[in-house]
């Protein structure tokens, strides 16, 4: 005989996912094995099959972490730009940006932004009202990358990113690389 009852946890655990009953992180196994009446090896099992099915990210000695997978539909009009130059370079740049999102219905806001913020914070950028970033001269980190990623907001960088996999950048030849990116970030 089969032992299915980790496939009934696992449908519980995914019925509370989809009530809100967690919002980004899953409690420990030790604490969900105990509210839930199950040996911790079963709560392991349950919790695979969940990120088998692209429910929860397991991530060893972090936890499992939620994640989203209805469709985002945003609707802000609004693209995100962090990390321009200053001075005329930055004008220009910028006026390229704003000119090609014009003319594709889109705004653009300009965040003149700190990187300490991004890395003590790195969600911090999920609170803007935008349907997606630009990252130009801007510190794009894995995690950064990671979180934009598992919540569904699209992005490129207009700078080599190397770390990070699956990142979309355009080399150095900023206004022609702008309009192309923001092409690129409004097909996605």
């Amino acid at each position: 005989m089969f032992d299915t009852k980790y496939l009934d946890i696992a449908e519980e655990l995914e019925s509370r996912i989809d009530k809100g009953h967690w919002r980004q992180k899953l409690p420990p196994v030790t604490t969900l094995s105990r509210e839930l009446g199950v040996n911790p090896r079963t709560l392991a099992k349950a919790l695979r099959s969940l990120s088998d099915k692209g429910r929860v990210d397991i991530r060893p000695s972090t936890g499992a972490f939620i994640r989203d997978t209805r469709p985002v539909s945003r609707t802000n009009k609004v693209i995100g730009v962090l990390g321009m130059l200053r001075g005329a370079k930055k004008t220009e740049e910028l006026a390229a940006i704003e000119q090609e999102a014009g003319e594709k219905g889109y705004y653009v806001l300009n965040v003149e932004h700190c990187r300490k913020i991004f890395r003590d914070k790195p969600n911090v950028l999920l609170e803007l009202p935008v349907d997606g970033l630009i990252f130009t001269n801007s510190v794009l980190t894995p995690e950064i990358a990671q979180s934009l990623n598992r919540n569904h907001v699209p992005f490129v960088a207009v700078n080599r990113v190397s770390d990070p996999p699956d990142i979309h950048w355009v080399d150095y030849d900023h206004q022609k690389a702008h309009q192309q990116i923001l092409t690129h970030l409004l097909d996605l």
